[in-house]
């Protein structure tokens, strides 16, 4: 779709700044849709159709390219390095930007995914954002069940907890659990995160065989209002720490 966006851009002799102010945003925005860093919305599939009197065309690429996601994982680490803030939510697996090494061994072994030493060499690596002089502000929902699952046995999740509550102490990142007796809510249908960049919010939604970057204004704003909705249940943060150091220590005493 991107190539074609160019193109047909070209042949109707816009420039970049032009065919952004008809689509209604930036020029960046434009550059990166045209290199294929950003998908464009239906919204603007839609427009571009209109703009270059093709009928269907732009919204028939969005509806396949919307059923050929299997590199939106590549695409969403690439947006993770930009974002200047990070809403997750996560109710089965930690978070890979908060897992060690240990542990995203034994989540991977578990699900016989291929390349186990390559996918954790790919998921340190993106960890690195915390680290930054300005990491982007970070905050994670996490089941109360996904840390007494026991991943990988005693000393694996004790060497996780403590590195939880190590990352928490950085100002840059807050995390609350969502207790087990929250009951049914929206979370349930599964993990997602949601971006915060200069050019707006990016959702991605977790699915078996990678995810599924959403880039639709009207769906990113269902996800943050999910996202809101299951925050309302979590944990405060102090309790948060005091249910992680119980579970710490239930493991020690095991």
């Amino acid at each position: 779709m991107a190539y074609y966006l160019r193109i047909y851009r070209e042949a109707a002799g816009l420039t970049q700044l032009e065919l952004a102010g008809k689509l209604h945003v930036g020029d960046s925005h434009l550059g990166n849709l045209e290199r294929g860093r950003r998908r464009i919305t239906i919204t603007q599939a839609k427009e571009a159709d209109k703009i270059f009197n093709l009928p269907g065309w732009f919204e028939n690429l969005h509806y396949h390219a919307q059923r050929q996601h299997r590199d939106w994982l590549e695409q969403y680490a690439a947006l993770e390095v930009e974002a200047s803030e990070i809403r997750s939510w996560q109710p089965l697996w930690l978070p890979g930007l908060l897992q060690t090494e240990a542990y995203a061994r034994a989540t991977m072994e578990g699900s016989h995914v291929d390349d186990v030493e390559g996918k954790i060499a790919t998921r340190l690596k993106r960890q690195a954002i915390l680290e930054r002089e300005d990491p982007p502000h970070i905050w994670f929902l996490i089941d109360e069940k996904t840390i007494a699952q026991g991943v990988g046995g005693p000393e694996v999740m004790a060497e996780q907890i403590e590195h939880l509550l190590a990352l928490t102490e950085q100002p840059s990142i807050t995390l609350q659990l969502i207790p087990s007796r929250a009951g049914v809510h929206p979370g349930l249908d599964g993990g997602f995160n949601v971006l915060t960049t200069d050019e707006g919010d990016v959702g991605f939604v977790e699915a078996p065989l990678g995810g599924r970057l959403i880039q639709d204004d009207q769906d990113v704003r269902r996800l943050a209002r999910r996202w809101d909705h299951i925050r309302s249940l979590a944990l405060p943060v102090t309790e948060t720490r005091a249910k992680l150091l119980e579970i710490l220590e239930g493991l020690y005493e095991g």
